[in-house]
């Protein structure tokens, strides 16, 4: 919540979602193949930003990603990604290296929060030896594979994302206006 009310500095309104994927995570590492897992997650993040786009009436999705800063970032896992987008994906990071990241998170006042320790789910389940030069027909069978259930069928697109979406945590943060970051600037 702290990087996004601090972030929330530079939009107009801005709203929080914070939706769990541990269980998806689990049926991805039961059904993946190991230097998969990664991928296949954020290939799953990247359906459910497509609805959470059409809840809120989005013209498009917005990642932080960087071209080769870590091993789901490559070009062709980054083709990958972009390849389940439904809408223009946008990565304004994409180009910089890791001290323009850096002094961009300092200068906007983000870089102390996002260093500070946090387990989140791409670290807890990080595959030793993760796919880099991922191909999109590759990507779609293992997507499938990954949530499909002789029990019940998962796919994302009809049970999961809705029911992740279910789970939402939604947190309204303070409009603000883009006055702060000029000033910010000027000092």
């Amino acid at each position: 919540e702290t990087l996004a009310k601090k972030l929330s500095y530079f939009g107009i309104k801005t709203y929080l979602n914070i939706i769990p994927f541990t269980d998806v995570q689990m049926k991805i590492k039961e059904k993946s193949p190991a230097d998969w897992t990664t991928l296949i997650l954020r290939v799953c993040m990247m359906k459910v930003a497509n609805k959470l786009a059409h809840r809120v009436h989005a013209d498009c999705i917005i990642t932080g990603e960087s071209l080769g800063q870590v091993a789901s970032q490559t070009i062709e896992n980054m083709n990958v990604t972009e390849h389940f987008a439904e809408y223009p994906l946008l990565r304004p990071l994409v180009g910089l290296d890791k001290e323009e990241i850096i002094s961009t998170a300092n200068f906007i006042d983000t870089y102390e929060t996002s260093i500070l320790p946090y387990e989140d789910c791409c670290v807890l389940f990080s595959p030793k030896h993760p796919v880099i030069r991922a191909k999109v027909e590759v990507a779609q069978e293992l997507y499938k594979a990954s949530l499909s259930d002789k029990k019940r069928s998962l796919d994302t697109m009809s049970v999961i994302v809705p029911e992740r979406l279910g789970l939402c945590k939604i947190v309204k943060l303070p409009v603000e206006h883009l006055e702060n970051f000029i000033q910010k600037g000027m000092n």
